[in-house]
């Protein structure tokens, strides 16, 4: 209709989009963040848009940190993310509402303004989804109501001590581990986007052949593993070791953040498929880097250690 507001082309969410260069599109979007769409990647939603739940996936995947360039080449992916477990969706909400606590025990208010935001890193398509989730972590009494509206839910003392117990494990560690296969073919990747990124997001970036130690190499890992704060895995090459400690990783409950080189993404184990990758290519270690800095701020908040910009 002519005069209304222009809308996200990923999640209709009313946005900020304009003309860029080249004929592209940016976004500035409430719920997805911003992000730039070639002209022929728009051209494809518009002829071809995403399905409700496919919207709710690409909007839970950009606002967490996904590609600031979507090209018609990385619609497919888009289109096929998988919906993150109920379980990692309930988590995703509390920590989402820790974070926009003002005092402990204040509700939070999911009025028109913030609600599509909720919607997002909840994963979530519909209010209903939103509301099915806040009632049921009210039902585990990790939240509690204002008044019996869902709408004004707040956090429990049990809400709390789930996340500190659950959550926020190692929350004090500054480690972010790295699992990688370790061989020249993809060195830049660590020097140029992993270590840098890490450490821009105010953690210490560790590889264990970069670690002085004298046990076992397997025991080391599993003791570095052990004191992290989360853990990056690039599936490149798919070592078994590397799929090995991030399992690990995830037995303990830590946050894993899923890296693999484009040309390795459709090989990747069927059982990680349902992760949202940081899919890098060489040509663009950059982005890589941009991308996991965004990725681990989003996902687990800014660390506690300035940046020294040094990985030699």
């Amino acid at each position: 209709m002519s005069g209304s507001a222009p809308r996200c082309p990923i999640c209709a969410t009313v946005a900020a989009v304009h003309p860029a260069g080249g004929g592209n599109t940016q976004v500035a979007c409430p719920a997805c963040g911003n992000f730039t769409l070639t002209n022929s990647a728009m051209g494809e939603l518009r002829s071809s848009p995403l399905t409700p739940r496919q919207a709710a996936n690409a909007s839970g995947w950009l606002a967490e940190g996904g590609p600031s360039l979507i090209t018609s080449d990385g619609l497919p992916r888009l289109k096929g993310l998988a919906t993150p477990n109920v379980q990692s969706r309930l988590d995703r909400l509390l920590l989402r509402l820790q974070k926009d606590t003002t005092a402990l025990g204040d509700p939070v208010e999911l009025n028109a303004d913030s609600r599509r935001a909720y919607l997002s890193a909840t994963y979530s398509l519909s209010d209903e989804e939103l509301q099915y989730l806040v009632k049921s972590l009210r039902e585990r009494g990790l939240l509690t109501y204002a008044n019996e509206r869902w709408v004004l839910p707040a956090l429990s003392p049990a809400g709390y001590a789930h996340i500190e117990e659950h959550l926020a494990r190692n929350a004090r560690s500054p480690i972010g581990f790295c699992a990688m296969w370790f061989d020249d073919e993809v060195m830049p990747l660590w020097t140029t986007s992993i270590a840098p990124g890490i450490e821009a997001a105010g953690y210490e970036p560790l590889r264990l052949d970069k670690h002085e130690h004298n046990n076992r190499i397997d025991e080391e890992i599993i003791a570095s593993i052990r004191r992290a704060r989360f853990v990056v895995a690039d599936l490149t090459a798919h070592r078994q070791g590397v799929y090995f400690e991030a399992g690990f990783a995830m037995g303990l409950g830590l946050p894993v953040i899923w890296m693999v080189r484009n040309d390795d993404l459709d090989d990747t184990h069927f059982d990680n498929r349902q992760f949202n990758f940081i899919v890098w290519a060489p040509g663009e270690l950059d982005e890589a880097r941009r991308r996991l800095q965004h990725r681990i701020e989003a996902t687990i908040g800014k660390g506690p250690r300035p940046p020294s910009g040094s990985f030699v």
